[in-house]
């Protein structure tokens, strides 16, 4: 007796193994799928962490930084009259400058007509003498 052949597997059957293997793969590459989207995450997740971090503590200043501002304006628009007023003592001391080289000029014209004067008063004085 001879083995007699199986017989040819049914559509049916064929169409259920391709499905079901369609399935599984279908199935793997959605656990690849759904792993690589959990390490992405936490890879998101492990950049922006460190980065964020210190954004507490760098806003924790930005306070005192408002303030420092709000000081330093009006700082800047007093300071503009000071400037302004040192500016016209500037001046001023300019043309005090100029009076006391004036003055001193007067002081040394008097000073050579009060030696002029003494010159001639000694003289006269001599010459009075000599007629004694």
């Amino acid at each position: 007796m001879t083995p007699r052949p199986a017989p040819p597997p049914s559509a049916g059957r064929v169409n259920l193994l391709i499905f079901f293997a369609f399935a599984l793969a279908a199935l793997v590459l959605l656990a690849h799928t759904l792993v690589d989207v959990y390490q992405a995450r936490a890879a998101v997740a492990g950049a922006v962490r460190p980065a964020t971090g210190g954004i507490e503590a760098d806003t924790a200043l930005l306070p005192a930084l408002a303030r420092t501002t709000l000081l330093t304006d009006r700082l800047a628009r007093v300071s503009q009259g000071v400037n302004d007023s040192l500016t016209q003592v500037a001046g001023s001391m300019r043309k005090i400058d100029a009076t006391i080289v004036a003055v001193r000029s007067d002081a040394l014209s008097i000073a050579r007509s009060v030696r002029s004067i003494a010159g001639s008063a000694a003289f006269t004085e001599r010459g009075l003498v000599a007629i004694d």
